[in-house]
């Protein structure tokens, strides 16, 4: 099982993306899902869902890589990260937004992030957190063995000798 909060930015993003895609792909084959490439800004997007038909956007997803969460100390930073990302996805008007951080959402945090709906109507907000991410990850387990996967180990396993496991820096040189 993924520890979420253990992941790098780079494996928590990909781990999400793939995770959502597949979840959202699998239970409705009407929508797809793109993963926003973040290079130059991605307006307050990672994840976009669209009606394959229309192309119409019905959902957002920012990925925010916050292990510590985004209260106390953590706040005065991440807060406004957030409010950021929010107004940015707002200029495209999606139908939802859903923010994913890798830990569960204090109490605190969840009226945050419900609180940045402000007067916007049919907007639904919605926040994913460890939890939730464990219960698709139940689903998609091979996602799982990918973002763990070690090249050494699987070169070494190719071979038969996975049980030859590198205890020393030379040891892949010698297998």
């Amino acid at each position: 099982m993924l520890k979420w909060e253990k992941l790098g930015e780079e494996k928590f993003n990909r781990a999400v993306e793939m995770l959502i895609m597949r979840t959202i792909e699998e239970d409705d084959p009407g929508l797809k899902v793109t993963a926003i490439d973040g290079r130059g800004g991605d307006g307050g997007i990672d994840l976009d869902v669209r009606v394959k038909k229309t192309g119409q956007l019905v959902a957002i997803y920012q990925l925010k890589h916050f292990p510590e969460g985004f209260s106390n100390e953590w706040a005065k930073a991440r807060k406004p990260q957030i409010r950021k990302s929010f107004e940015a996805a707002m200029k495209h008007n999606p139908g939802k937004w859903i923010l994913v951080i890798p830990r569960n959402f204090t109490s605190k945090e969840r009226s945050f992030v419900t609180s940045l709906k402000g007067d916007a109507r049919g907007l639904h907000i919605k926040h994913i957190g460890a939890t939730e991410l464990d219960n698709m990850l139940a689903r998609f387990p091979e996602i799982d063995d990918y973002i763990n996967r070690d090249e050494s180990r699987a070169a070494l396993e190719m071979v038969s000798r996975g049980s030859a496991f590198l205890a020393k820096p030379t040891d892949l040189a010698t297998e």
